[in-house]
């Protein structure tokens, strides 16, 4: 869908369109699957076309096996400091792999909660996540389950 904007050359550069055409801005507005484009003068006094910023594009989603630890699972180091320096922290740490720089926020839909990329381990390699959780019990009944990811900033993927 396009919509073509004509404007004097006496008018500034951000028309007042939305108040003379509401619906064709709302409608420009909610258009996803291409942006409108809009005509403006250059110099010459020409027309040209101005392809305008499209929405930005939904986060794309990934399926992990994701897993649960704790302090004092047998496995993890009894210390609480993650492979970046910082303290395990629940609701917040994420052990990611290699890939996953250190602060790249994770989004767990099943789960409507957002980690962040602090630590590592020696199984999480490829599409493999690992939540901290304070309790051991609850990293038990976490278990491991196959879950989409939306990974937000900071990935190589």
């Amino acid at each position: 869908m396009f919509f073509y904007l004509f404007m004097h050359p006496n008018e500034p550069a951000t028309p007042p369109y939305k108040a003379a055409l509401p619906h064709v801005a709302a409608a420009a507005m909610t258009d996803s699957k291409q942006a409108p484009i809009v005509l403006r003068r250059n110099n010459s006094a020409n027309l040209k076309p101005v392809q305008l910023a499209s929405k930005p594009a939904a986060p794309k989603q990934h399926t992990f096996v994701v897993t649960a630890y704790s302090l004092g699972d047998g496995y993890t180091p009894s210390h609480g400091i993650t492979a970046s320096g910082e303290r395990v922290r629940e609701g917040r740490t994420l052990a990611c792999p290699k890939s996953m720089p250190f602060g790249t926020k994770v989004y767990l839909p099943k789960l409507k909660h957002t980690y962040t990329c602090t630590d590592r381990g020696g199984a999480i390699k490829g599409k493999r996540l690992d939540i901290y959780m304070e309790e051991i019990s609850e990293a038990l009944v976490f278990g491991r389950q196959s879950l989409q990811v939306e990974i937000i900033h900071g990935s190589k993927n």
